[in-house]
């Protein structure tokens, strides 16, 4: 497993700008953040998961990006597209529960 400090391959800046620029104003500024978080680190443990299934072996993500031929900022932006995807489909249900509700 990554350490926690280690997000998008060390990009965690990336991250922080993500959820500032997705921030919405009925949503606390925490909730994106953790939904970021639990984004990558689903992923992360998504990816390692395949990799060992397909080659028998549990390696962090940066070696199994060097074996498969991806650049670290490949990879980052890879993670960025679909993150950024969490981030909008939980906004958009975080605006219709609310619609809702009101």
């Amino acid at each position: 497993m990554r350490p926690k400090k280690e997000v998008l391959v060390g990009d965690e800046w990336k991250m922080e700008l993500l959820a500032q620029k997705h921030q919405q104003d009925s949503l606390p500024e925490h909730s994106l953040q953790l939904v970021v978080e639990m984004a990558v680190a689903a992923l992360s443990a998504q990816e390692q998961e395949i990799f060992w299934m397909r080659f028998g072996e549990l390696l962090p993500i940066r070696t199994i990006a060097k074996k498969l031929g991806y650049s670290s900022h490949q990879i980052i932006q890879a993670k960025i597209a679909r993150i950024q995807k969490e981030v909008r489909e939980y906004v958009d249900k975080r605006r219709e529960d609310a619609s809702s509700d009101s």
